[in-house]
């Protein structure tokens, strides 16, 4: 059965988004009725952190059902929000479908959940819309782009918007971008890098110093910003510094 999921998911990605999720509908119609009505009708439930989830209706076509919800239904944001988080949770079963509604959605909160599940999309697929996501207008959907490019394997191909990124007026970008190309490695992120040491935002001067630091230790050592960060106002950025004495 996955393996036909997929087949109907994964064919031409030129194809429309929309005509496969509603090949897909029409298929659970025909095979699952039980299901498309347990989806139809599923409410969302409190999360211990004071969220919403939506129940879990069940592979394989919980999730379509979800994104046909999240697409035609008119609900509350909270509940939209929870839709996309089940459809994320399976989301490389419908590549087409997921990068479709990240392309049109308006709401910076679901956008943002929709985003977070691209970590477990190809690259081809998930670098695009991450990239696209980095420029959005609404900080938090700039946010979860930096944090999820951090988290995707093949997030250095996307090292000039990274960089670009660490000039981002919200602080928590800029640590996040700092973060991810840290953890790439990025070799021409080193200059970008540094201005940020001085940063005003202390978790934005650690995430370019241990940054700096993985792409390049030797050289970070023999930075001249090291010594006053050893001083650093924040005792996480002193001790990173202190940690970086030759």
């Amino acid at each position: 059965m996955i393996a036909l999921l997929l087949s109907l998911a994964l064919p031409a990605l030129a194809a429309d988004w929309r005509a496969t999720l509603q090949q897909a509908v029409d298929q659970a119609h025909a095979t699952a009725p039980a299901t498309v009505e347990l989806a139809a009708t599923a409410q969302v439930v409190p999360t211990r952190n004071g969220g919403l989830r939506m129940i879990d209706v069940g592979a394989p076509w919980g999730p379509v059902l979800m994104a046909d919800r999240l697409v035609h239904g008119e609900e509350p944001p909270p509940v939209r929000q929870a839709l996309a988080a089940a459809l994320v949770a399976r989301i490389d079963a419908w590549p087409e479908v997921a990068v479709g509604l990240v392309q049109e959605e308006q709401d910076p909160q679901v956008l943002a959940t929709l985003l977070s599940g691209l970590q477990r999309l190809p690259a081809d697929l998930a670098l695009p819309e991450l990239e696209r996501a980095l420029a959005d207008p609404q900080a938090q959907v700039r946010i979860e782009a930096a944090a999820v490019l951090g988290r995707h394997a093949a997030g250095g191909q996307a090292d000039q918007a990274l960089i670009a990124a660490l000039a981002d007026a919200d602080p928590q970008v800029r640590a996040l971008a700092a973060r991810a190309l840290g953890r790439h490695q990025v070799a021409t992120a080193f200059a970008p890098l540094r201005p940020l040491l001085t940063d005003r935002d202390s978790q934005v001067r650690l995430q370019a110093l241990r940054a700096l630091a993985r792409i390049d230790d030797a050289a970070t050592r023999a930075l001249p910003e090291r010594a006053s960060l050893e001083a650093d106002a924040d005792p996480l950025v002193a001790r990173a510094a202190a940690q970086l004495r030759p």
